[in-house]
C-alpha cells in the first residue's frame, strides 16, 4: 500500500506516501490525468516529476477532493480555494502532506543518513542546546534537531534565518515517538513550538505547530 501513515490529530489530517509508482501510474490515480501530464512535462528529472506527483495523490486522499497547490514567492505552498492549511515534505523515496482547517501545522521529513553530522555544527548551539544518545549514538537526535528546525523555518517564513542562532530546541529524551519544545528568536514574537516526531524504521517525521497554553 502507498500510503504508509494516514492520521487524524484535532484538526489535522496528514499522511505519508512511499513513492513506488511510474509516474503514470501516479498520474492514473488523479482525477484528471491528462492535465497532470501537461502539468509534469516541464520535469526533466523522473525522481522530481515523482514527488511532485506523489504529493498531489496524497493530498487528494487527504482531502477527498481535488485541490490546487499554489506557491507564495518564498516557496511556501497554500491552497487556492484557501480551504486548508498544507504543509509538503519529502525526502529519498518518500512524500508527507499534513493539512489543517483551524491552524497551520508543518511537516518535515527525513531519511536516516549520518551527513548531518557532517553539517552539525552549522545548526547545533554549542552552549544552548544538547544531545541525547538513543540507541548508542545521537544520529537521531541530530535528525530530530534538524527536522524541528526545517519545520520551524517552514512556519515562520522568514529570510535570513539562522538554524544555530534563531531556532533554539529544547532539551529532551528521544523516544520511539514523542513531544518537545523549541522557539524561535528570529522574530519579536519569539514564538514557542511544540514538535510531535516519530521515528519510523526508514525515517523520521516531524510535525510543528504554535504552543497554545490552555486558559
Amino acid at each position: 500500500m502507498p500510503i504508509q501513515l494516514l492520521e487524524k490529530e484535532d484538526t489535522s489530517v496528514w499522511g505519508v506516501w512511499k513513492i513506488e509508482e511510474s509516474p503514470e501510474e501516479l498520474v492514473s490515480l488523479l482525477p484528471d490525468p491528462e492535465k497532470y501530464r501537461r502539468q509534469g512535462s516541464r520535469f526533466r528529472s523522473v525522481n522530481r516529476l515523482n514527488e511532485w506527483l506523489a504529493v498531489r495523490v496524497l493530498l487528494y486522499r487527504l482531502a477527498g477532493v481535488e485541490k490546487e497547490i499554489c506557491y507564495h514567492p518564498t516557496g511556501k505552498p497554500y491552497l487556492a480555494d484557501g480551504s486548508f492549511h498544507i504543509s509538503i515534505s519529502h525526502t529519498k523515496g518518500y512524500v508527507s502532506v499534513v493539512i489543517d482547517p483551524v491552524e497551520e501545522v508543518t511537516v518535515d521529513i527525513e531519511y536516516y543518513s549520518d551527513r548531518v553530522k557532517k553539517i552539525s555544527s552549522r545548526f547545533i548551539h554549542p552552549s544552548r542546546e544538547t544531545l541525547s544518545v538513543y540507541k548508542e549514538d545521537t544520529l537521531c537526535s541530530l535528525l530530530l534537531h534538524w527536522c524541528t528546525k526545517e519545520a520551524m523555518f517552514k512556519y515562520l517564513d522568514e529570510q535570513n534565518v539562522d538554524f544555530q542562532e534563531h531556532l533554539w530546541v529544547h532539551p529532551f529524551t528521544v523516544e520511539e515517538k514523542g513531544t518537545l519544545t523549541a522557539r524561535e528568536f528570529c522574530t519579536d514574537k519569539q514564538q514557542l513550538f511544540r514538535i510531535e516526531y516519530f521515528l519510523e524504521p526508514t525515517y523520521i517525521l516531524v510535525f510543528c505547530r504554535e504552543f497554545k497554553i490552555s486558559p
